[in-house]
């Protein structure tokens, strides 16, 4: 992932090493030997750096970072905040090792998504946005009656902030999946549907479990076809 400690400001994994450190998880010598090596070191997962100032910044987490099939690694979490725009109140990335390609499932944002509507004259007179369950019952019916045109609008949005973080080709996520039902936050992923933990983060086996078949299906559209014996 181009962290390195012979950066400026040298990157890299966070470990940890002294008396204030567990000594391993009980009777379970497998994850302990997983996570303490044989010199003592704790292996954090967190992906720090070392500041001008001599402090350190926590900028990522190894278990989000994803192999694709040519071997090349994706952070994934830095791919999603790159994603995020006026389109999209959610965005979760999708990567599998077995695949060449990255796909998402996006919740869109009706403060962007309504005007559009309205403009294409899909959208009813005279409802305006709200949190009311009648409007968020509208807002699904209408996205997915429109889903091939608020797609390709959407798609192309993402594309254009890609190149404006200066993401490389496999960054670029090639094919979508919406999440159309939204609770009154208009929120898809939600902790009231287990993909978001209290602190708000993504669950992404649980999402991976969700959509499970729409992201098979954003496979075969790319020409990639699952085959037996691929985990998801």
């Amino acid at each position: 992932m181009n962290y390195t400690r012979k950066d400026v400001h040298p990157r890299g994994e966070v470990l940890l090493r002294g008396p204030c450190i567990f000594h391993g998880y009980f009777k379970n010598e497998e994850a302990t030997k997983a996570c303490i090596d044989e010199d003592g070191w704790f292996h954090t997962g967190d992906v720090g750096r070392w500041n001008p100032n001599g402090t350190l910044s926590i900028i990522d987490r190894k278990k989000n970072m994803l192999k694709l099939s040519q071997g090349e690694y994706i952070a994934l979490e830095k791919v999603e905040s790159g994603y995020k725009n006026t389109w999209c109140a959610q965005v979760w990335v999708y990567g599998n090792s077995y695949h060449s390609f990255l796909v998402a499932v996006v919740v869109p944002d009706p403060g962007t998504v309504v005007p559009w509507l309205t403009s294409q004259g899909w959208w009813p007179t005279g409802m305006a946005v709200s949190t009311s369950e009648a409007f968020r019952e509208e807002f699904k019916k209408q996205c997915d009656a429109h889903l091939k045109e608020l797609g390709a609008v959407i798609h192309a949005e993402m594309m254009k902030v890609a190149g404006e973080h200066k993401f490389s080709s496999l960054e670029k996520v090639k094919l979508l999946a919406f999440e159309t039902t939204l609770d009154a936050m208009f929120q898809g992923f939600t902790m009231d549907n287990d993909c978001l933990t209290p602190t708000m983060k993504m669950k992404r086996n649980v999402l991976a479990q969700r959509y499970t078949e729409q992201l098979k299906a954003l496979y075969t559209q790319g020409g990639e076809p699952p085959k037996a014996g691929e985990k998801w």
